[in-house]
């Protein structure tokens, strides 16, 4: 959901801060922020982990056919979203779009990523797990 919610916020708030301030200024605010976000996580993250925790199998969770479910699925959501943010973006601005109207649009697409993801991870808590123990 996060994920969707940032493909949503992100475009449309680029959008904003490009007509403000020209290309730069959307990747000088969101420089600053990652900065100031990692200077506050330094300090206010513990430290994970301890001696005695064993590592997991990575051979265990490839056998189980749930896993390349998820996976295919991401990779394919994956492809689609790199393929189509730079490419629909220039075929709407030759459209006479403003940045304002695109931005819009790459929101509603993140939006409906987002709600339907939320869905999905419903019905997959509310579903049985079959998947044997790795």
């Amino acid at each position: 959901m996060m994920g969707g919610l940032s493909f949503a916020i992100g475009p449309a708030i680029g959008g904003l801060f490009y007509d403000a301030g020209g290309f730069e200024l959307p990747f000088f605010f969101l420089g600053g922020v990652v900065l100031v976000v990692d200077f506050i996580n330094f300090f206010l993250l513990p430290e994970q982990g301890t001696k005695n925790e064993e590592p997991g199998s990575l051979i265990g969770v490839v056998s189980i056919p749930a896993i390349w479910v998820a996976l295919t699925t991401t990779v394919m959501a994956a492809a689609a979203f790199s393929f189509f943010n730079p490419t629909l973006s220039i075929h709407l601005k030759g459209l006479d779009f403003t940045v304002i109207q695109i931005s819009l649009i790459f929101l509603g697409w993140g939006l409906v990523y987002a709600v339907v993801s939320v869905i999905w991870g419903a019905v997959a808590d509310a579903t049985v797990s079959y998947c044997r123990e790795a």
